[in-house]
């Protein structure tokens, strides 16, 4: 059964992944564009051979859409980011998947598929497809290309029931929240906030015809 109120879902959701990221306090937060060793694009003025390294070797795992449960997937992030040492590589990891994210169709690039609540200009569309929620999307910020990559490997491709029962427990465990602007991190909610509530609307949808 899925949630009766969708506003009472996700405020629950949100609640207590805000209390699991610590979103709300006080925090030192780092905007990448800020930090000194990063270049206005948000890119380390020094790419790392190191970094290089362990990008074609995590780039060797990687599939078109993953069928593995969520909570796997969500494993395997973390452990991608537990091989970067700094977090000049892991800003340069995230700009690098939002950069092989697959390019949104520019019919789809409207007013109606923006996400309320982000800094920068996000696209997000979903189709319903044989029981299962597709993700597409785009943005025009870099980190936040990124950001909205890494969700959909994750919830692309999984039933309504599995994406509104997602945790999304790998952004509190890379660390994310803490490095990121509270604009940022508002912003990433919102993506996460949307990307449910289609699952919650797809869920609704299967039902009526079960």
């Amino acid at each position: 059964m899925g949630c009766k109120r969708q506003s009472g879902c996700w405020d629950s959701f949100e609640k207590g992944l805000r209390k699991t990221l610590n979103i709300g306090g006080p925090l030192i937060i780092q905007d990448p564009k800020k930090c000194k060793s990063l270049n206005s694009a948000g890119l380390p003025n020094h790419k790392s051979l190191t970094h290089k390294r362990i990008h074609k070797s995590i780039e060797k795992k990687k599939t078109t859409m993953d069928t593995k449960p969520i909570p796997e997937i969500e494993k395997e992030i973390v452990d991608d980011f537990a091989l970067f040492d700094s977090w000049e590589d892991k800003y340069e990891y995230i700009i690098d998947l939002g950069k092989k994210l697959a390019p949104l169709d520019n019919q789809y690039k409207l007013d109606e598929n923006k996400i309320k609540g982000c800094q920068s200009t996000v696209w997000l569309r979903a189709d319903y497809e044989n029981g299962l929620v597709v993700f597409k999307a785009d943005s025009d910020a870099v980190i936040v290309k990124g950001l909205i990559s890494m969700l959909i490997k994750v919830l692309s491709g999984h039933s309504p029931q599995e994406i509104l029962a997602a945790k999304m427990d790998f952004i509190g465990e890379i660390g994310m929240m803490t490095h990121l602007a509270q604009t940022r991190s508002n912003g990433l909610l919102a993506m996460i906030k949307q990307m449910k509530n289609y699952a919650l609307a797809f869920q609704a949808i299967g039902e009526r015809k079960d």
